[in-house]
């Protein structure tokens, strides 16, 4: 059976990799391909939905890409697709397009065979959303997944070495910012120091993506 994701971040997010890891024993993995006809009961994985129009420079231009996927989606579910979909966020965090966020998710709703929330909480956001009134039976509540095991693992001597924060008392706050034209993703950390209750950046680095 294929199995189609979209978007494809498994480059530089290690979330798709570790949640499709029993899949790809199984199933081909890869990204979805709109122009290509679709193979009876392949299933298309759709996630971060603002990418559709994230980089639109007005509201009718966001919601032409809307309407546009929407139409492909459409499409794909005749021909004999499934989708699911996965709820990550209460609201994109970068587009600022609201109109066409809310259109967008209203029709993945009625298109979706299944919505994947990652807690209990996020029923709340769906229910904001006309269609959701006949698609709460489509709803499967799976916690977000651990990165345990992907990542280094690190005593606090060590975090704080690798960061520059040195060895007195402070906390270090972490961010990860990614260019969306560059597709590489810039990690900083800012060291609050408790006896001074001064900031400053500590460490800023690109990860290759």
């Amino acid at each position: 059976m294929p199995f189609q994701i979209f978007p494809d971040y498994r480059h530089a997010n290690p979330f798709q990799t570790l949640l499709y890891a029993d899949v790809a024993a199984h199933h081909s993995i890869g990204p979805w391909k709109p122009t290509e006809p679709v193979v009876a009961g392949t299933v298309l994985h759709l996630q971060w939905e603002d990418i559709v129009f994230r980089d639109a420079p007005d509201a009718d231009a966001a919601m032409a890409k809307v309407e546009g996927v929407l139409r492909l989606l459409t499409d794909f579910r005749a021909g004999g697709g499934r989708l699911i979909w996965t709820l990550h966020n209460i609201t994109s965090h970068t587009s600022g397009h609201e109109q066409a966020e809310a259109r967008l998710r209203d029709g993945l709703i009625a298109l979706a065979d299944a919505i994947h929330l990652l807690s209990a909480q996020h029923r709340a956001v769906l229910e904001r959303y006309r269609a959701f009134a006949h698609a709460a039976d489509k709803v499967v509540e799976i916690p977000h997944p651990s990165y345990r095991g992907h990542y280094q693992t690190l005593d606090k001597a060590q975090a704080r070495a690798l960061v520059g924060a040195g060895t007195r008392g402070g906390s270090t706050i972490g961010c990860k910012h990614r260019s969306w034209k560059t597709r590489r993703w810039t990690r900083c950390c800012r060291y609050r120091d408790r006896r001074s209750r001064s900031t400053r950046r500590v460490s800023r680095s690109s990860i290759g993506g």
